[in-house]
């Protein structure tokens, strides 16, 4: 046996040298791998990787995968701005045989990228593989950009607001003149009939959007010399005056009307009767989250409508605070998240000299167009409750409203001091629960019901302080989505959400929007089914024909991720991990729901395992 595997291994050692000679030349035979088994070589060419894809994973970063080549020792992944040029193509990342993935970071929002891959050992590299692109995603350029003179010195700007934006920048001739929150600015110390250009951007931390369009306005003309004889004319002051997002200022003979209308597309109008006030007094709308004095105890079961209460004030030409008037002042606050069911709600004002809550006798609702008006010789913080019997009172304590999210009291106050205080009370992080509860809302059972959420990618918890503070910082982790792969994961329905459904067909107003269906019919397509059994039940489209079909490996994917619409408008939605279906987040109210009923309890000693983030 022994002699005929000599002979056997003889042969193949002449068969090589034999076809050597053939070919002309005597060279040392080499080859790639092993024949047979070794260590797992091949022989011939390495392939590309197969199967690239890239997707935003938010407004300055993009992911890519592929799949994994046979005898690659890595990968080499390059990024264009064009499907083109490839060989001069920047060179993103080297990763080894076991990384076929990369978080592309530090992009420019709103751009297309293009991407390819290579394999490569230690003897050759493949060619690229085919091209995946995606965008990312791009912030709303601000609306409605309106400029009015109001003055020969002064100009109100206002615009409208783009929806989970920190802030925006405005600019008069080319030049920077505004950085803040709110929607309106009051642009003061102008020439007189002078014309100025403005233009607006939004912006979510270091990402600016694009210029809205220009307008311009010009400031009135200084008023003319009498045609004779001394003085300065002066022009008689109107009997009515009205301002829009900016404060007014009116006199005692003057009726006056201030409209404020917010980013979560709440608004309020005060109209001021003549002979109201004694002097010149300007009036003034903002919103405001509820103080730790301002929170009604838990023992009044009282659900505050809306995340914000409405600052309403006066002040006179001293700049003193005017509290009360000669006449009543007509308020109408405008509520998004108005119930259908207006049964137990009342206006009420915040008494600072009692701490507790006042009714507002009279108060008219109209739950159609979502708005309440009542009249008041006072003005100081309103808000709108729902509590069984609507008491003429509510006693505030150290707790919670059912509602509202508060910082614990014992704290500073401020979203940055809580979250610092909680950082100093991390322990050892626990991995495998820090993995465990990734995707999902947290609620501090121990504490004041502190929400939190723990993000998949980074599996850190970031604080979700209220509805607004939660939307906001939930759309800033969103992952580009299209529309196409959106219908492939389930919408979900949480009956104990409390929202508007103007149809009665069992999907909210706010969840017909997302969907795209007619908050005012039904049947959207006329199809003869409804439009909820189409998406609950049947599975079906209610804007067509066809059926929806699922993705169970999408839904694994993005479970506990906040996804985007980018073929749309930006529409945020929730995959909730636990049941793999879509909720939608159309506001701050919506958020909060989402926080307050599909959320996990969670005691403190398991929350200081799980390291905190900065927003």
């Amino acid at each position: 046996m022994k002699t005929k595997l000599t002979a056997i291994a003889f042969f193949i050692v002449i068969t090589a040298f034999s076809l050597l000679f053939v070919a002309g030349s005597v060279s040392a035979l080499t080859y790639e791998g092993t024949i047979g088994g070794g260590d797992g070589g091949s022989i011939g060419p390495l392939n590309a990787p197969a199967n690239v894809s890239a997707i935003a994973s938010g407004y300055t970063a993009i992911s890519v995968s592929w799949d994994a080549a046979v005898g690659a020792d890595g990968y080499k992944l390059y990024r264009n701005t064009a499907d083109s040029g490839w060989d001069s193509a920047t060179l993103a990342t080297t990763t080894n045989a076991s990384i076929t993935s990369y978080s592309d970071t530090g992009l420019t929002s709103g751009t297309t990228y293009y991407y390819k891959v290579k394999s490569y050992n230690s003897s050759q590299s493949s060619d690229f593989s085919l091209v995946a692109s995606a965008a990312t995603n791009s912030l709303a350029t601000p609306t409605g950009l309106a400029a009015a003179a109001q003055s020969t010195s002064r100009i109100d700007v206002n615009w409208t607001a783009v929806s989970g934006a920190d802030g925006y920048k405005l600019y008069r001739n080319g030049s920077l003149i505004a950085t803040q929150a709110g929607t309106s600015y009051s642009d003061t110390g102008l020439s007189a009939g002078t014309s100025y250009a403005y233009k607006v951007k939004s912006y979510i931390s270091s990402v600016d959007s694009a210029f809205s369009s220009e307008i311009s306005a010009t400031t009135q003309s200084a008023p003319s010399a009498p045609a004779s004889g001394g003085g300065t004319y002066t022009p008689p002051a109107p009997s009515s005056v009205s301002s829009n997002n900016v404060p007014l200022t009116v006199s005692s003979a003057q009726t006056g009307t201030v409209n404020y209308v917010f980013p979560d597309s709440s608004s309020a109008k005060v109209e001021v009767p003549a002979g109201a006030v004694s002097s010149a007094t300007t009036f003034n709308v903002s919103q405001g989250a509820l103080t730790g004095a301002q929170t009604p105890a838990q023992t009044t079961g009282a659900f505050m409508v809306s995340d914000n209460v409405f600052n309403i004030t006066a002040q006179d030409a001293s700049n003193s605070l005017v509290r009360s008037f000669s006449g009543q002042l007509t308020i109408t606050l405008a509520v998004p998240e108005l119930p259908a069911d207006t049964a137990d709600l009342a206006v009420y004002y915040f008494n600072d000299a009692t701490g507790e809550w006042i009714k507002v006798a009279g108060a008219s609702f109209d739950a159609v167009n979502k708005k309440v008006v009542f009249s008041v010789n006072h003005l100081t913080t309103f808000a709108i409750f729902k509590t069984t019997g609507a008491p003429v009172a509510l006693a505030t304590a150290s707790g919670q409203v059912l509602g509202e999210k508060v910082v614990n009291d014992a704290l500073s106050g401020t979203v940055g001091d809580y979250v610092a205080s909680q950082k100093k009370l991390l322990k050892t992080i626990d991995k495998k629960l820090t993995k465990r509860l990734a995707g999902r809302i947290l609620l501090q059972v121990q504490d004041n019901g502190q929400a939190w959420y723990v993000e998949p990618t980074s599996q850190v918890r970031y604080y979700l302080a209220d509805g607004a503070r939660a939307y906001g910082a939930l759309r800033k982790f969103g992952l580009g989505i299209t529309n196409a792969d959106l219908k492939k994961i389930p919408v979900g329905i949480e009956q104990r959400f409390l929202d508007t459904d103007t149809d009665s067909d069992g999907l909210a107003d706010k969840l017909e929007e997302g969907l795209g269906t007619d908050i005012n019919k039904t049947d959207t397509d006329s199809d003869g089914v409804s439009d909820y059994d189409e998406v609950v039940k049947n599975n079906t489209n209610p804007l067509g024909t066809g059926k929806l079909t699922y993705s169970s490996s999408l839904i694994n994917r993005l479970k506990g991720r906040i996804v985007l619409q980018v073929q749309s408008k930006g529409e945020a939605w929730y995959i909730n991990p636990v049941d793999g279906k879509r909720y939608y987040l159309k506001d701050g109210g919506a958020a909060y729901q989402i926080m307050r009923f599909l959320s996990l309890g969670i005691t403190n000693a398991d929350i200081q395992k799980v390291g905190i983030g900065d927003l």
